[in-house]
């Protein structure tokens, strides 16, 4: 299957296959002069040369102003993220949002009910808190997206969600995160979220969307290994701090509290894929 970089707002975008080419010609988000380029050609074509989008071309796709022409050192393969950049922003954000929750919730419940309480029920019924601590996580890395442009841990891995349409909603970002929640993480059913999460990590090791992507996203950024290393320890370093101490294995529960208040059970994340 060939994948496809393409010219947009400047930069290069991509890979993308030639099925999602055509969902963002028939979309109307690239014309007639829109720069593309695979592997294999010797230079940026625009739509209207090639062969292969000829006919959507024809019957979508209307002439606008000319798209700015990339330089021929312009880095064409370096947008596409690599997996394990993905994986110490997601883990990042996931130990940010689980210690901001887990002690909001906490603290919350336990002025209601009582320290003691709390830290009973949570025990008992662990699994109902940590399903629903996923999801709040996605939400709130859904709002620091659109408030600030990224979430904390792909700022720090120099990582970014493009939206393929071009939009910067909070509305596409919430439907991104669910579908993360859903596809890539299993809703936090052990094993199965392994499993699933696993495979979107092979898809993107072979220069594949995931699955939850397709069609819709990409996440672009080339960090160093140096970047990449630094957020990995800083990534391990808050989740020590958080109280989840990462390397377990996926059968394990890790443990947090918050000055005491309450106690709760969060289940791995295995590897997440941003």
């Amino acid at each position: 299957m060939t994948s496809w970089f393409y010219a947009f707002g400047g930069q290069s975008l991509g890979p993308v296959s030639a099925t999602e080419v055509n969902v963002l010609i028939k979309s109307g988000h690239l014309d007639a002069q829109t720069l593309v380029w695979h592997q294999g050609l010797d230079r940026w074509c625009s739509l209207a040369e090639v062969e292969e989008f000829g006919e959507a071309a024809a019957v979508y796709l209307q002439q606008r102003a000319p798209t700015p022409s990339l330089p021929s050192s312009f880095p064409v393969q370096t947008m596409e993220a690599r997996p394990w950049p993905r994986f110490w922003a997601r883990m990042f954000d996931i130990a940010v949002g689980a210690a901001v929750w887990g002690f909001a919730i906490g603290f919350t419940l336990g002025a209601i009910f009582g320290p003691a309480s709390v830290a009973s029920a949570l025990e008992s019924k662990g699994i109902l808190f940590q399903l629903a601590l996923l999801p709040l996580i996605g939400l709130s890395m859904a709002y620091c997206t659109t408030a600030f442009g990224n979430t904390p841990g792909k700022a720090l891995l120099g990582i970014k969600v493009r939206n393929l349409d071009g939009t910067d909603s909070l509305s596409s970002y919430v439907g991104r995160e669910m579908r993360v929640w859903l596809v890539g993480l299993a809703v936090g059913i052990p094993i199965i979220n392994f499993v699933t999460q696993i495979a979107q990590f092979l898809r993107v090791r072979k220069g594949r969307p995931t699955s939850y992507d397709e069609g819709r996203a990409i996440v672009a950024g080339r960090p160093s290994l140096m970047r990449t290393m630094i957020g990995a320890l800083l990534a391990i370093l808050l989740l020590f701090i958080a109280g989840l101490p990462y390397g377990k294995s996926s059968s394990s529960r890790y443990e947090f509290k918050s000055r005491g208040i309450a106690q709760a059970r969060l289940l791995p994340i295995g590897i997440p894929r941003s």
